[in-house]
This record gives structure tokens, C-alpha cells and sequence, in this order.
């Protein structure tokens, strides 16, 4: 008969850890919905301690990738943050550099914030970066419109004074 009790005292403690297991489980995964991602760090924290304890690898591994996932969402929710506050500040500096007509450096300055964050997913699906971009490809098309304008209307001013210069040179010719 003892052998019957060790037998059931053990299936009654792995059925408590499987269960305490999948309590813990769940709860990692209710808190990463909510994106309560350090709880769900906690959560699976303690559930690999569980597992290692009762070793049950299958659910150590498991584990190690739900906190992969979760550090990648921490990593691009960070990058996402960084991003938003340099676009304020590249946001401020645009506008001073616009309104003081530099729209060389202005369109540099974008250039180059969009080259730093190029390998980011999703970069100019932030709103205020779409916002800069948009902003920053209007006042380029006008400025390069405006020096072809002032080009074209030099070209006009050279050739009407090399015409005059001409006509002058004629006259001069004939007296």
C-alpha cells in the first residue's frame, strides 16, 4: 500500500505544478495583452522556476520565446518613443529653419533623421514623422520650383540684355 500512496502524492504534486504552471501561464499572457509586459516578465519568471523545479523543459523553452516577444515589443515601443521625441525637436528646429528661409538645411536636416531611422518598420507610419515628411517634400518642391523660376527668368534677363548689347553694337555700326 505505500508504494500507492508515493504513487498518488506523486501524480497529486506534478497535476498541482501542471496546474500552478498553466495558472501562471495564463496570467503571462493576460498581462502581455494588456501590455502590462514587466508583470508578464514576472508571470513567466516565476513559471520558469516552477518548470526548472518540476523539470518540465517543454515549458522553459516556451517561456524563453513569450520573453523574446515580449523584449522586441519593448525594444520597438522604446525605438517608437525615441523616435517620436526627436521628431519634436527636429519638428521646432524645421520650422525656425523654414521661416528664416535656410530650406537647404531644413530639407538636410530631414535627410538625415530619415536615413538614421530607415531600418525601423513602420518609421513613417508615425504620425509626426509622416507629418515632418510631408511637410518637408512641400517646402522642397516649392523651393526647387522658385530656383528654377529665378533661373529660367535669369536665362530671360541675360538674353534680352545680350540682345540689347547686340542691337547697341548694330547701331553703333551703322553711324
Amino acid at each position: 500500500m505505500e508504494i500507492e500512496k508515493t504513487d498518488f502524492s506523486q501524480i497529486d504534486n506534478r497535476f498541482e505544478m501542471t496546474s500552478k504552471i498553466d495558472e501562471l501561464k495564463i496570467l503571462a499572457q493576460n498581462s502581455f495583452l494588456r501590455g502590462d509586459y514587466h508583470k508578464a516578465i514576472s508571470y513567466s519568471d516565476d513559471l520558469i522556476r516552477l518548470a526548472v523545479k518540476g523539470d518540465v523543459q517543454s515549458y522553459v523553452k516556451e517561456q524563453e520565446k513569450f520573453i523574446n516577444v515580449i523584449a522586441d515589443k519593448l525594444q520597438k515601443k522604446y525605438i517608437i518613443t525615441e523616435i517620436k521625441d526627436v521628431a519634436t525637436g527636429i519638428q521646432q528646429l524645421y520650422e525656425t529653419l523654414i521661416k528664416t528661409n535656410k530650406v537647404e538645411k531644413a530639407h538636410e536636416i530631414i535627410e538625415d533623421f530619415k536615413k538614421r531611422y530607415e531600418d525601423v518598420p513602420d518609421f513613417e507610419l508615425i504620425p509626426t514623422v509622416r507629418e515632418l515628411i510631408k511637410k518637408d517634400n512641400k517646402e522642397w518642391i516649392k523651393y526647387n520650383s522658385s530656383i528654377r523660376e529665378e533661373a529660367e527668368k535669369k536665362v530671360v534677363e541675360e538674353t534680352e540684355e545680350d540682345e540689347l548689347i547686340d542691337d547697341l553694337r548694330r547701331f553703333l555700326k551703322t553711324r
